[in-house]
């Protein structure tokens, strides 16, 4: 398949015929059947600090991203940058859909070295409630 070897990561979309995938400063999809790629983001000079990881898909094809340590969401052909880590954090990633789609669900490694989960709502308010106690 043509395109894939700049992928880091590739996900499903949701009609199993197009792959999501994140790149070196890109989120693009792959045509499982022809290959071609569509670009949904594009990282510019200003943006080239940032460091794609993982990559998330809604049921209605909304895009979240682990991005430089922290959740992203890819709306209209911009990155924004919805969570970033806290005091006690390290890093954030990970994210994922929750099935109704309300709601991001992602991981946070602490200073400590623990890992803890979060959920927040899928507007991008770093409002988020953690799952697992720490205790």
């Amino acid at each position: 398949m043509r395109g894939v070897n700049d992928a880091r990561r590739c996900v499903f979309m949701n009609d199993n015929t197009r792959l999501l995938c994140i790149g070196t400063n890109q989120v693009f999809t792959i045509d499982v059947e022809n290959g071609r790629r569509t670009l949904m983001w594009n990282g510019t000079r200003d943006t080239a600090r940032f460091n794609l990881r993982n990559v998330a898909i809604s049921l209605d094809e909304r895009i979240a991203v682990g991005a430089n340590g922290g959740i992203g969401l890819i709306e209209n052909g911009a990155l924004r940058m919805v969570a970033t880590p806290q005091e006690t954090e390290k890093i954030l990633g990970y994210p994922s859909w929750t099935p109704d789609g309300r709601q991001l669900v992602f991981a946070a490694r602490m200073k400590d070295e623990t890992t803890s989960v979060y959920t927040m709502p899928a507007e991008g308010e770093r409002k988020g409630t953690r799952l697992n106690s720490r205790d």
